[in-house]
């Protein structure tokens, strides 16, 4: 009788247990969403912001489209802006008596006899700098806009699935009559093109207006580059006697990742690293695949968004990650290390520089893409609709996902890579109910055989002691210790002075729609001034463009997915707020936009401009340029205005010095003036 009671009693604890875990797993459901209660109203979800945002009076609640005119945006931002009590710590220090605030600057020559000096080092707000009057004694003209041509970058692709290729061209259109570009000052008036020293106002040469283009980059000698007669194969210099001379500037192998208005030391390695490169001869087989291995058809997935030329990707969803950061898929490496240096303070052992042999690859790579094959003046397909899809929605990878193992190339440690391989052979298997998700693809058929000349890569003190072997496509300077290196496909890392990688992506997982995705780094597609946060790390982050192809057939031609990422030298990603896509990162400032209006966020996350704004460019030398159109000013780090928001017009920074035009003004050349220490026992 004793025995059966106990039997009972331990019927009843387990019943009990099992009926309080059935209602904790529902409610863990019904608050996860996985079901409803008519009779129950489900309460909305209100997305966690960090501090309240400023959004402009007459704004709808579904708007995604910025207003069209001028001066309603004028006159949104200036009720925005009385609206708010303050913004993100600026609030007065933007209007006065209900319109812009007025400022008033010294002169950069009544500066310089203090002891004062123009920089591009980032402004700070600790009073070691000011902005001033660049007062070069240069007449500026009247007009503020010149018909002239420019070097534009684009993005385009024949479809939305395609990945889409960064292409560049000389084009012919409205600028502004007073641009700056890397210590020069350029006065067109549309006839006559006047090259002069920005800082002095010195006159250096004189050239028939849209005759030569800013190249947006530098030759080894730090010389800014010039494009002559639109031909974008041939690089030029101004001589002394202000001529052009032809440059020996190989893009290849001595860009600086981005072309934009750089400083002379952006780009350059902070630890001495040297970039070193040879010529090889690569084997290239063209295949035809057959009709069983062509990609999967997309009816019935979600139709991709289109990426403008203004803008190439979206901020994708966070995904579930492991505390660590790292990846639940199978992640492969491209090339077998070999011969890395020990952990420790020694310098590596010198390297012996390969032989330029030929190279052999046994997939196809495809050729460089980036020169627009075309440079003619004719206007280039409007890529509108022929962009690059974004996803949206549930995470591209949770922690349940099942990845799979690529083959990994191996590297020789002395000589040049002898295969190039963008992804496996065969598809990966994977076995989800008892099904086979992925069957091998058939060999393709070769149809031809090229050979092509293409650069290999390496860094060291010098070509006799080098810290890599010649195995990447490109290279770029190390910045916090980290360096980009992209390896021949197009697969991008980071990595540190030995050789090891730091940040590196090579995973298959299934999708939100099923499909098996090869996950991986790619590099921006557009390279100018937008593409600002790429190739060099800053303030801890670095800016990530990741690209999800088609993993069942490993075309890496067809695009499921693309991304915008921060992350840190751990690969951990930086918390965008939730619906915001990253459009920029410098100086530790995110330039984020939803729905055409766009703000800065920082690092230690909270907004020094909230998303109000229809205009602004990525911070550069510690400044940002944001506002609306008609109504365009300056800001520093701190949120703290340092140019009104009156101006139609303002450059980018340009080695410490900047143009603005104000319809009641005209143009004015302002610069970032250093001061001098105060002498000692001086507060």
């Amino acid at each position: 009788m004793e025995i059966r009671n106990q039997t009972k009693q331990k019927l009843v604890r387990l019943v009990c247990g099992l009926c309080l875990l059935l209602l904790t797993a529902g409610a863990i459901l019904y608050q996860r969403g996985a079901f409803d209660f008519t009779f129950l109203p489900r309460a909305q979800k209100k997305p966690a912001v960090t501090l309240p945002l400023v959004t402009a009076p007459s704004s709808s609640a579904g708007e995604t489209e910025p207003p069209a005119d001028p001066e309603n945006n004028r006159e949104r931002f200036l009720s925005a802006l009385r609206a708010a009590s303050n913004i993100s710590g600026v609030g007065s220090g933007v209007l006065a008596g209900g319109e812009p605030l007025s400022l008033s600057y010294e002169t950069l020559s009544s500066l310089r006899a203090l002891g004062a000096a123009v920089s591009y080092a980032d402004y700070d707000s600790d009073g070691t700098m000011t902005l001033c009057i660049l007062d070069n004694g240069v007449i500026l003209p009247r007009e503020e806009l010149a018909s002239l041509t420019a070097l534009e970058f684009y993005s385009y692709a024949q479809n939305d699935t395609v990945v889409p290729e960064g292409r560049r061209r000389i084009v012919y259109t409205e600028l502004p009559a007073v641009r700056l570009y890397m210590g020069y000052l350029l006065l067109d008036d549309g006839e006559t093109l006047r090259v002069c020293r920005t800082e002095t106002g010195e006159p250096l040469a004189s050239f028939p207006s849209c005759a030569i283009v800013p190249a947006m980059t530098r030759d080894r000698e730090d010389r800014p580059l010039f494009y002559k007669d639109r031909d974008l194969t041939r690089w030029y210099y101004l001589a002394p006697d202000g001529s052009l001379a032809e440059s020996d500037y190989e893009d290849e192998t001595e860009n600086r990742g981005l072309y934009f208005d750089y400083a002379p030391d952006y780009g350059k390695s902070d630890n001495g690293a040297e970039r070193y490169s040879i010529w090889v001869t690569v084997t290239e087989l063209v295949t035809e695949a057959p009709e069983t291995t062509a990609p999967p058809e997309t009816t019935g997935e979600p139709i991709p968004v289109d990426i403008t030329p203004e803008e190439t990707t979206a901020l994708p969803p966070d995904e579930t990650l492991p505390p660590d950061g790292t990846e639940t898929g199978a992640e492969t490496e491209p090339e077998a290390e070999t011969g890395t240096a020990p952990e420790t303070g020694a310098e590596p052992p010198p390297e012996t520089a390969p032989e330029t042999a030929p190279e052999t690859a046994v997939e196809t790579v495809p050729a460089e893409t980036f020169l627009d094959p075309n440079p003619s003046p004719e206007p280039a397909p409007e890529t509108t609709a022929d962009a690059a899809p974004e996803t949206t929605g549930e995470p591209p990878e949770t922690a349940a996902e099942t990845g799979t193992e690529t083959a990994a190339e191996t590297g020789s440690g002395t000589g040049p890579e002898t295969a190039a391989e963008t992804g496996p052979e065969t598809g990966p298997e994977t076995e989800t109910g008892g099904e086979t998700a992925a069957e091998t693809a058939p060999e393709p058929k070769i149809l031809e055989i090229l050979y092509r000349d293409e650069p290999r890569m390496a860094f060291g003190q010098n070509p006799w002691s080098l810290y890599t072997s010649y195995k990447y496509l490109h290279i770029f300077g190390y910045r916090g210790g980290y360096a980009c290196v992209v390896y021949p496909g197009g697969r991008m890392a980071y990595v540190d002075r030995y050789d090891r990688k730091a940040i590196y992506r090579s995973l298959f997982y299934f999708n939100e729609n099923g499909r098996l995705a090869d996950s991986f780094y790619a590099e921006p597609v557009l390279r100018d001034e937008r593409g600002m946060g790429h190739y060099y790390f800053d303030r801890g982050y670095v800016r990530v463009r990741q690209l999800d192809t088609d993993g069942y057939y490993h075309n890496d031609d067809f695009l499921v997915g693309s991304y915008e990422l921060l992350l840190d030298e751990k690969e951990n990603r930086f918390p965008i707020p939730e619906g915001y896509t990253l459009r920029g990162y410098s100086d530790g400032v995110l330039l984020l936009e939803r729905g055409g209006y766009y703000g800065y966020y920082t690092t230690e996350k909270r907004w020094i401009a909230q998303p109000i704004y229809t205009y602004a460019k990525p911070f550069c030398e510690g400044v940002g340029i944001l506002g609306f159109d008609g109504a365009i000013g300056m800001i520093d780090r701190e949120g703290n205005v340092l140019l009104p928001f009156v101006h139609s017009s303002v450059s980018s920074l340009s080695q410490g010095a900047f143009a603005a035009y104000a319809p009641e003004s005209g143009w004015t050349l302002y610069a970032k003036a250093i001061l001098p220490a105060p002498p000692a026992g001086e507060n």
